[in-house]
């Protein structure tokens, strides 16, 4: 600002670019004074903080990093604030400007420590929230050593989604640095920890970068790229690369078999089935399917259990076995309710939606439906809540009532662009085509549908 005054021909872009081209040393002196002037432990968690490569953090994150007590640490993070070293962006909430990183970087005498306990409290809270998110599925432990005191402890399942979405982008980025650093552990585990969460919530390229970090990262750990290539091979299916989804699910099944892993098995012919459903090729996914409920009950896994049955209605009422269809889906369902599995839940009363459509009961579907809806919106589940306004619309202009189709449909079609899910939005143009009453806009949409239909490969 001085300079600026100082010098009138001078603009804020020609000093922006002093700065960019590293004219800093009347800065460096500047900043020096500052950090010249902070007591020591000030001095060494300032300069750690410069190690930190999201945009903002938070206390736990700079706790992590300077392996400080919660209550101390805060109180440093506002002296840094108070003598303009740090900014506040929101309540509880820091950023470091860039110029200030980079002097704080030429502070720190040694930063793998730091940064692994940065990551290892990422990695511990992710593993926290993929257990809230859904606490029916397998457990997995995660390879960390610092737990302090203080750590953070995630409520519930708001308090999980909360937590991954404000840190999404920046657990994304630990993933990165975890392999660039050779904390290849720590990429693939907290891969695995946040699949799920960005498989819900509709984060599909993300999804895909952090497993394709993580495939690189366990490619010497025959567990872990089994397991990592089971979780690549969803990416696959959620984007409709299904020749892809076939390939990845195979070679994970493969894998898990010489690991003797049959509960990872089981849970790989499940998620291969929905392929095949998808492609028509419903007498090899119950086939899938059946073997996987067999070993489910051979292990005693009753949330992978109820998932096949529920997978396995859908097939069943896909080949027009009505009544095993609605036997099964209602199993899974008491299942899912006594296990708590709220997603799960979700998923198979739309799935008994469209066995009582196919079965001619349509107001019976729309209540179940109606009540699917619900569900998936209050857990935030913006992939399956695309699935299931299309099935609504569908069931809709079956009963008879096309205009009130209208509005579920379009919100489907507008969720599954936002979400890049190209499969529900072919649906969406489809069934739109039948609900709307212009017959040029309808006309529009079967277009757009067939064009769409053949570039997945299907119908």
């Amino acid at each position: 600002a001085g300079r600026l005054r100082s010098r009138p021909t001078w603009t804020t872009a020609h000093l922006a670019t002093r700065l960019r081209e590293g004219r800093l040393s009347e800065l460096d002196a500047v900043f020096a004074l500052s950090f010249g002037q902070l007591p020591a432990g000030h001095q060494r968690l300032f300069a750690l903080l410069g190690l930190h490569h999201g945009t903002d953090f938070d206390v736990h994150q700079a706790a992590a990093l300077g392996e400080l007590d919660l209550l101390e640490c805060d109180g440093m993070l506002e002296d840094l604030v108070d003598v303009h070293l740090l900014e506040a962006t929101t309540l509880g909430r820091y950023r470091m400007h860039d110029l200030l990183r980079q002097y704080a970087q030429s502070k720190v005498e040694a930063s793998r420590e730091p940064l692994t306990r940065l990551l290892d409290h990422f990695l511990d809270t992710a593993n926290q929230a993929t257990r809230l998110m859904s606490p029916a599925a397998r457990k997995f432990e995660v390879d960390i050593t610092y737990r302090p005191a203080n750590r953070l402890v995630l409520r519930d399942y708001d308090h999980a989604v909360e937590w991954l979405e404000t840190e999404r982008q920046t657990l994304v980025a630990a993933v990165a640095l975890s392999l660039d650093g050779d904390w290849r552990t720590h990429t693939w585990q907290l891969a695995r920890a946040m699949t799920f969460f960005c498989m819900v919530r509709g984060h599909t390229r993300d999804w895909a970068t952090i497993n394709e970090l993580a495939l690189e990262a366990a490619k010497d750990e025959p567990f872990a790229l089994a397991l990592t290539t089971k979780n690549y091979a969803m990416v696959f299916w959620q984007t409709a690369r299904y020749q892809d989804a076939i390939y990845y699910n195979e070679r994970a099944i493969e894998m898990l078999r010489e690991q003797d892993d049959l509960q990872g098995v089981a849970g790989t012919l499940n998620n291969l089935s929905l392929v095949y459903r998808t492609l028509g090729r419903h007498a090899e996914a119950a086939d899938l399917l059946e073997q996987a409920i067999t070993v489910a009950r051979q292990l005693g896994d009753r949330h992978l259990e109820s998932q096949a049955m529920s997978n396995v209605s859908n097939i069943y009422s896909a080949l027009g076995r009505y009544d095993e269809a609605l036997q099964a889906c209602t199993s899974a369902l008491a299942l899912m309710r006594e296990l708590g599995s709220r997603r799960d839940e979700a998923d198979t009363q739309s799935a008994l939606g469209m066995i009582l459509h196919a079965m001619g009961r349509h107001e019976e579907a729309l209540d179940a439906l109606t009540s699917a809806l619900a569900a998936v919106r209050a857990i935030g589940d913006v992939t399956t809540e695309t699935v299931v306004l299309n099935y609504l619309g569908e069931v809709l202009t079956a009963a008879g009532r096309p205009e009130k189709a209208l509005a579920p449909l379009r919100e489907a079609l507008d969720l599954a662009e936002r979400i890049d899910d190209r499969r529900e939005a072919a649906n969406a143009h489809k069934h739109l085509a039948k609900a709307v009453a212009d017959p040029v806009e309808a006309a529009r949409h079967a277009k757009e549908a067939e064009e769409r239909f053949a570039a997945l490969g299907t119908d």
